[in-house]
């Protein structure tokens, strides 16, 4: 079989193994779902046995990981990566992505282009690259450090014979790609965020759970004419990596520090400053919520399965917006009515069912601006019902109907 170098062997499911024997003649076989290979009939004798192609393309970037190289660089006789580890040898190859052999005295060296590492290989697979004016490995190599080809002699019986590999960067076994690749998470439209006429403005990603961050990165895609120009991260001060091209951006931030941000349900974690081509009306800059190449970790580079995080609406704060949240809804959770107006009075709402009964009613004196009703559904079988609101102030009424979905 062929398993990454983490603490579940997680099988590599997408590579090519080569087996090559006395006469040089080389033999290949793709690995299955479960990163197993088979060489079937073979005649006895001695072949190596290598890893010849890895085709997945990730990253394996994360705090921890950084933190080891820099204890590596500064401390090499104590550090885990040079003592204790059956495959530090592996695993030194993996963390010395600037081909300094893991002893560079280089202020920074190996941290500074573990930081492109993904970069290095989309570049070497002739992908797309980001652009982070970092050193990029050379020579360009595979997103993968393979484990070292080895001798296995045939002799009339079969032989079972195990590989392993490390992603660029990865040097604690942390990255796991089968959690890893292909992730996609679809953020909420959650809240508002108000914006006047102009070509700037800053644009917050909120988290719709709490995390202890250490690093996380995300690939989305804005508006034609629009620009991330600049990003931070709320509560550190390590650099945000940002590189768009054409609609697509793509962004990296880990602590660098190594001590994560604490960060609450509903928290601002990331501020992105948007530029666009003429002053005109803001619209929503993220066209599609659907966050790809998505990873939040923790202080353990223990990654968040299922992260969830937040997408304001952009208001020209002119009238009166409703938005529910989260729609649809668990029958258990508690129902978010988010409101944004220039207008004072009484804002109430009732939930109908289907036959038109009203369930629920609510009443709020209101006052301008940014503001959320929070609510318990108890009781509310799983179906399809209709939220009406109005906004009665002085001289004004306002009112709107929303669609809610109840699962179980």
């Amino acid at each position: 079989s062929l398993r990454y170098d983490n603490v579940s062997g997680t099988p590599v499911n997408d590579a090519r193994i080569k087996l090559v024997d006395a006469q040089n003649q080389v033999i290949t076989a793709e690995v299955n779902s479960q990163g197993i290979y088979f060489f079937p009939n073979l005649a006895n004798g001695t072949y190596s046995v290598s890893i010849d192609t890895i085709r997945k393309t990730s990253g394996g970037v994360t705090s921890a990981d950084v933190t080891m190289i820099n204890n590596y660089r500064l401390n090499r006789a104590t550090s885990p990566l040079a003592i204790g580890t059956p495959s530090a040898n592996l695993r030194l190859r993996a963390a010395d992505v600037s081909t300094s052999n893991g002893t560079s005295n280089t202020m920074g060296a190996d941290s500074i282009t573990i930081q492109d590492a993904q970069a290095a290989q989309r570049r070497a697979g002739n992908l797309s690259t980001n652009n982070f004016s970092f050193e990029l490995a050379t020579p360009q190599r595979i997103w993968a450090v393979p484990s070292n080809s080895s001798t296995v002699t045939i002799n009339g019986s079969d032989v079972t014979f195990n590989l392993n590999t490390v992603s660029y960067g990865d040097v604690n076994g942390s990255f796991s790609p089968a959690l890893r690749l292909n992730t996609t998470l679809q953020a909420e439209n959650v809240g508002f965020v108000t914006a006047t006429p102009g070509v700037r403005m800053n644009y917050p990603i909120r988290t719709g759970q709490a995390m202890d961050l250490s690093s996380w990165q995300m690939t989305f895609r804005v508006r034609d004419g629009y620009r991330v120009k600049d990003a931070h991260m709320f509560g550190d001060a390590s650099t945000v990596l940002v590189n768009q091209t054409g609609n697509q951006v793509t962004m990296l931030w880990f602590a660098e520090n190594g001590v994560p941000v604490q960060v609450k349900k509903d928290d601002n974690i990331i501020n992105l400053t948007l530029g666009k081509e003429d002053a005109g009306t803001w619209k929503d800059p993220i066209m599609d919520a659907s966050m790809t190449d998505v990873e939040f970790n923790d202080g353990f580079a223990v990654t968040y399965t299922q992260p969830r995080i937040s997408l304001p609406i952009v208001t020209q704060q002119t009238d009166v917006q409703v938005n529910l949240y989260p729609n649809p809804v668990n029958e258990l959770q508690s129902l978010h009515l988010n409101l944004n107006t220039i207008h004072s009075g009484m804002f109430s709402f009732q939930i109908h069912d289907v036959s038109g009964r009203i369930v629920t009613t609510v009443t709020k004196s209101i006052a301008p601006g940014l503001q959320s009703i929070d609510m318990e559904i108890p009781g509310l079988a799983a179906g399809t019902y209709q939220l009406f609101w109005t906004l009665d102030g002085d001289r004004l009424n306002k009112s709107g109907t929303h669609k809610l979905t109840v699962v179980k």
